[in-house]
């Protein structure tokens, strides 16, 4: 090989043991650095069971993604006082709420298995699963009327339209949407035998009009009611599997019963394919339910906002840009006397901030609106943000006003 060869062999190698040190460094540097917005796991390896080791480390990651979904959903005082019963009842089962995961790094750190993976959690099943342990109550927003009334091939179909004295059938959108609302802890008035129904010869010609609303009203004493007309047709078979694929769309009202308002409408169009023109109808008419229904549940809690919880009562009260102790010992004289206030407790304090837990019967909105009403003389609150249990007030200087008239 000429000298020219040889030099060009050399610079190749050079080169190749330079992009191999370059990512041996950053392949120790990953081992040692964990992403801290992925899920991470730990367990220690004991008697050198590293696959033991691992599968524990993937289990504590599913549990830590249990934990921090569930502290979205209660309050801190229930975590506190109901952590032991949690970590029987929830967190042992965190395998059975994860849809599915990514594991992105693994590795051993001394005498423990780290995992680092992203981990997507079904949020409907945790929900499920603190409603029946008692975590969660049954919503109040009384009971919800559901109506899909559905058109296959010009037939139309509701539980609602069967005779009266029998049980209804749901439709394909009635029985899906009764179940995932039910195990969002709502109740529905359901057509049993003595259920009195609406006049079945106006259900098809004014399914969601304001003279069948107040029929329903009156016959379900029903609070709120989720009211649809959805149709599916066939629009291709398969030349080569010879399957339907059926074309569905729903059109979804979400309407206040007792002063007949609008709060939402939903439309949405799906496509499914079966071996027959049934099979494929219902699917495409369930996927276009279900294509909704996050929308839909979004709603209903907009409607009735609280999660109820066991300690639904309580109120994280923050107040910022306290700027002297007088002024604490005035906020918290307020609070403490505040019509409505049970009982009032300091949960976190510092630098010009501080946060109360308020033992509180009402309205959140009420609370901090009595708060922002009230006349402090040189200070005045202003609410920042209101969520759920949480409210933001910030303290505001205010310049002499005289004496009031």
């Amino acid at each position: 090989m000429s000298l020219k060869g040889l030099e060009r062999m050399r610079t190749i190698l050079l080169k190749a043991i330079l992009v191999l040190g370059i990512l041996f460094a950053f392949s120790v540097r990953a081992q040692e650095e964990i992403n801290p917005e992925l899920v991470n796991g730990r367990a220690p390896i004991k008697d050198g069971k590293v696959a033991t080791a691992r599968a524990e480390a993937l289990e504590d990651a599913f549990q830590n993604k249990v934990k921090e979904k569930v502290a979205q959903i209660l309050t801190p005082s229930v975590l506190e006082l109901e952590a032991p019963v949690l970590d029987e009842k929830i967190y042992a089962r965190s395998r059975e709420f994860i849809s599915r995961y990514i594991i992105l790094k693994e590795f051993r750190d001394r005498d423990e298995y780290v995992i680092s993976a992203q981990i997507f959690l079904s949020d409907q099943a945790l929900r499920k699963a603190l409603l029946s342990e008692g975590f969660l109550e049954k919503r109040d927003v009384g009971p919800v009327f559901l109506m899909v009334l559905e058109n296959h091939q010009g037939k139309y179909s509701t539980w609602w339209a069967s005779p009266a004295g029998t049980a209804g059938q749901p439709s394909v959108g009635e029985a899906y949407l009764a179940k995932r609302l039910k195990d969002q802890g709502y109740t529905l008035v359901e057509p049993i035998p003595s259920q009195a129904r609406p006049d079945q010869s106006k259900l098809i010609a004014q399914t969601c009009s304001i003279e069948t609303l107040r029929q329903i009203a009156e016959l379900s004493g029903a609070s709120i009611c989720i009211c649809a007309r959805a149709k599916s047709v066939p629009v291709e078979r398969k030349a080569d599997t010879g399957a339907i694929v059926s074309e569905a769309r729903l059109d979804l009202s979400l309407i206040n019963l007792q002063s007949l308002e609008s709060l939402a409408r939903f439309s949405a169009q799906a496509r499914a394919e079966a071996n027959n023109v049934q099979n494929a109808d219902g699917l495409a008419l369930e996927e276009a339910a279900r294509s909704v229904l996050p929308e839909l549940l979004g709603k209903l809690d907009e409607y009735h906002p609280e999660t109820r919880t066991a300690d639904q009562d309580r109120l994280e009260v923050i107040i910022a840009n306290l700027y002297s102790y007088k002024l604490y010992k005035t906020l918290h004289q307020a609070l403490a006397h505040l019509p409505g206030v049970g009982s009032l407790e300091l949960w976190g304090f510092s630098p010009g901030k501080v946060k109360f837990l308020v033992q509180y019967q009402g309205e959140p909105l009420a609370f901090s609106n009595s708060l922002a009403r009230k006349d402090f003389g040189e200070f005045q609150l202003t609410i920042v943000k209101l969520d759920r249990n949480r409210i933001e007030l910030r303290v505001t200087p205010v310049r002499y006003r005289g004496p009031r008239p």
